[in-house]
Parts: C-alpha cells; structure tokens; sequence
C-alpha cells in the first residue's frame, strides 16, 4: 500500500422485512412459550401456517396476519376488563 492511509467507509445494517416465520419465532416475538403459541393457533385465536408447496413439512406463519391476531386479542383483552372508575 505504499505508506498511504486506508480509508474506513461505514455501512448501515440493511434491514430486511420479516414476511414469514416458524413457529417458533412466532412464539419468540410474541414472548411466549412454544406450546403457548400452537393452543393459540388450535383454539384459533392465531393463524393456521401455511404449507410451502414442493417442500415437503417447510410450515410457515404470516408474520403480518400473526401481528394483526395479537392487536385483535389485545382489543378483546381490553374491552372485557372492567374499569373501577366507571362504578
């Protein structure tokens, strides 16, 4: 290199959007136990995954339909409670 100085040129993180997971970072993302997640998507509370055709036992959740499943739940959770002020 001749003596001369090496430049360093920072790189920001590429972020990449999540589309679909397993099972398991379903449960992952929502803090909770792997069979805490699969009673959920039994009781249909969750989405049913999604069976990849030509890859034969490759499941996957819809990570977006799974996020819209927790706010729904969030917004059950929240209108059953009652609040103490409204007595």
């Amino acid at each position: 290199m001749n003596g001369g100085t090496r430049a360093t040129v920072a790189v920001a993180p590429r972020i990449v959007p999540v589309l679909a997971m397993k099972a398991a970072g379903c449960a992952a993302a929502l803090d909770m136990s792997l069979s805490s997640f699969l009673a959920l998507v039994e009781e249909g509370k969750m989405p049913r995954p999604i069976s990849v055709p030509g890859h034969k036992g490759l499941v996957l959740y819809d990570f977006e339909a799974v996020r819209n499943a927790w706010l729904a739940l969030l917004e059950m959770g929240s209108a059953s409670e009652v609040n103490p002020w409204d007595e």
